[in-house]
């Protein structure tokens, strides 16, 4: 699997982004400037968390599980997968809500990005997660992926990011995204402050109208 990041040639700003990351740990690590950065890149990992798009709440009787997009989710979605494409993302596993609005929202990003079936997967842990849960589950996720993606809900994702990255102080509103760098090797290590966010988008941002 290619890296996340610095494939991206056409987009500098990104690049440039990543590599100071990579500077501030040769700084905190005392490494020499000379340390390949492909061995860098074996200390850090990436996760992007996405809120599920707008949903609907005007279906009388319906479980909050089977709530589905409503008009504004469906046509807010597929602009931001096409960012999503745009950024050139290719993570390593994929993990979905099984939620109803979650599924939606990921069939449409899905559209956009090739992520392998195999590679996908849908977590019943993610929906109604709290930060703990979270970061429990992300604990478990494989050494071998350097990248992880999640689609999921608030206030979880939104807990997360903040904790993550204590300068992340916006809240993930329905169909946001937000790319972090984690300066960990291990997904056991995941903790306070362990991430620098790369980028964020949410759909108004995005928006053409």
């Amino acid at each position: 699997m290619s890296s996340p990041r610095l494939h991206q040639t056409d987009q500098p700003e990104q690049i440039h982004m990543a590599l100071d990351g990579i500077d501030f740990l040769l700084h905190q690590t005392g490494k020499s400037a000379g340390l390949a950065r492909n061995d860098l890149l074996k200390i850090m990992k990436f996760l992007t968390l996405m809120r599920h798009a707008k949903s609907s709440w005007h279906h009388e009787g319906v479980k909050d599980f089977d709530r589905p997009l409503n008009n504004r989710g469906l046509r807010d979605a597929p602009i931001v997968a096409q960012h999503l494409s745009d950024q050139n993302l290719q993570p390593d596993l994929l993990w979905i809500s099984p939620a109803e609005r979650a599924r939606q929202t990921a069939a449409i990003v899905l559209e956009k990005l090739a992520i392998p079936e195999e590679q996908i997967c849908y977590k019943e842990e993610i929906y109604d997660a709290g930060l703990l849960q979270l970061l429990h589950l992300i604990r478990q996720a494989p050494e071998s992926a350097e990248y992880v993606m999640m689609i999921g809900h608030n206030p979880g994702f939104s807990d997360l990011a903040c904790i993550l990255n204590p300068r992340q102080d916006r809240n993930l509103v329905t169909g946001a995204v937000v790319h972090l760098q984690l300066d960990i090797g291990s997904w056991k290590a995941i903790n306070k402050a362990c991430a620098t966010t790369l980028w964020q988008a949410w759909p108004k941002m995005l928006s053409k109208d």
